[in-house]
């Protein structure tokens, strides 16, 4: 998953403002109804403790790049080359 969806941050967030109060307001077995409940949950696990009114942002997803390839050296490059008139 690319990001969470508005459900996933309104149930993460409505833990942090009322954690003692649970209600879902999405229609049950609905996509929503589960994001929010991931949210919600995802709230308990990782801030057990912290009340806030304020929402907590968004993490941004860090994405790593691959390493590049080595050059190769004339002799390597025949050597593949062979192997391709090969296949």
């Amino acid at each position: 998953m690319a990001g969470h969806s508005d459900a996933y941050e309104l149930g993460r967030n409505d833990y942090l403002r009322h954690p003692d109060s649970y209600h879902n307001p999405f229609p049950k077995s609905s996509q929503d109804w589960n994001d929010y409940e991931r949210g919600w949950t995802q709230g308990l696990k990782r801030y057990p403790q912290q009340k806030t009114s304020e929402p907590i942002p968004r993490r941004k997803k860090v994405v790593e790049r691959p390493p590049s390839k080595p050059e190769l050296s004339p002799e390597q490059m025949a050597i593949r080359d062979a192997y391709k008139r090969l296949k």
